[in-house]
């Protein structure tokens, strides 16, 4: 269903070598694959990126408001409807962002209340009034933001970007829901709410700002990737337009960006990785291979998931009833020969 040839590769070996099992700690993973590295249109890549992310970015505020820092968490949306296509509404979401941050009058609001940085963090979403982009920040400033530099900004945020859209011949924004601001403090109850919401995942804020992947469309609104399973389950052509579209118009567009030299002073002891680098998983010791033929027959089957599901609970001794038990020739899984029964080995593939 992509017209994305780094999607359509992705989790496919790379070259005729091997693919190895690497764990790490009670947890396996796969080795010598390629990788896309999209934080937008893949989801395997996108959840260990945004995963990755959202921990940084988490990290990041809490060292800020350790130093001192202000932070308040920034909602920017635009008027839309189900005629305006992704390339229009993303467009003047980026272009109103641009227009309004470059207006002296926000400029001068921000610097009164000693802007810093800011992270930023786009989310897309389908509903019934069509492509509905919108922006999370988390501005930093050098000192707590006072109630009065809050009210300014507010009051200038929402004016300005309010400005741009109408003369855009966009409708007016509802105060209050076009831009949102948050003051962030460590027992705030702005940034209680977000931890509430996500106390599942036990990130908090950052899982806001960056785990899209995670979450549910609003009611009537589906996320890209809903769009693209219901592709899957019902043949629906009118849905693989738009997830075309989606694909489209988020090639090369960044998912999560720090402004220039934030991260550098909020985590100065971290190097910083790319969305390819944060995709290929981390440490751990090879501990067994699947040949090349043998992985591509777990794919064509579905089994991915699977294989790593019973190296986790039964190692290599319940990878082996697996294959054998979907008539897979065992003869391709080379691991610690202890572990595996000799009875299993017998080749059944016909």
């Amino acid at each position: 269903m992509t017209a994305n040839r780094r999607l359509r590769d992705c989790g496919r070996p790379a070259g005729v070598s091997d693919v190895a099992l690497i764990q790490n700690g009670d947890h396996h993973r796969y080795g010598g694959l390629f990788l896309c590295g999209s934080g937008w249109v893949c989801p395997v890549c996108s959840a260990k990126i945004r995963f990755r992310r959202a921990d940084e970015i988490s990290r990041a505020i809490a060292r800020a408001i350790e130093a001192g820092f202000g932070a308040v968490f920034v909602t920017r949306t635009i008027p839309h409807t189900a005629e305006d296509e992704l390339r229009t509404t993303l467009g003047y979401l980026a272009e109103g962002r641009r227009w309004s941050a470059n207006h002296w009058a926000v400029k001068q609001a921000r610097e009164e209340a000693g802007y810093f940085g800011c992270i930023t963090a786009k989310e897309i979403t389908r509903g019934n009034n069509g492509w509905h982009p919108h922006t999370h920040d988390v501005e930093v400033f050098r000192e707590p933001v006072t109630p009065k530099a809050y009210g300014k900004m507010c009051k200038e945020y929402f004016d300005k970007l309010n400005a741009f859209y109408v003369r855009q011949g966009h409708k007016p924004m509802v105060r209050g829901i076009g831009v949102k601001l948050d003051i962030i403090t460590r027992d705030s109850d702005a940034l209680g709410r977000y931890l509430v919401k996500l106390q599942e995942t036990g990130i908090g804020l950052g899982n806001e700002m960056a785990r899209g992947d995670l979450k549910k469309g609003r009611k009537g609104s589906l996320m890209p990737f809903d769009i693209a399973a219901y592709f899957l389950r019902t043949g629906d052509v009118d849905a693989l337009k738009l997830w075309h579209e989606y694909e489209r118009e988020t090639k090369g567009k960044s998912v999560i960006r720090f402004s220039k030299g934030l991260r550098g002073q909020l985590l100065p002891d971290e190097p910083e990785a790319s969305d390819e680098d944060l995709a290929v998983e981390g440490d751990g010791v090879e501990v067994g291979r699947l040949a090349n033929w043998l992985y591509r027959r777990v794919v064509a089957l579905g089994l991915e998931a699977a294989v790593l599901r019973s190296l986790d609970t039964g190692g290599f001794g319940a990878l082996t009833e697996l294959l054998t038990a979907y008539h897979l020739d065992t003869s391709g899984l080379h691991g610690p020969r202890q572990e595996i029964n000799p009875t299993m080995l017998t080749n059944t593939s016909g």
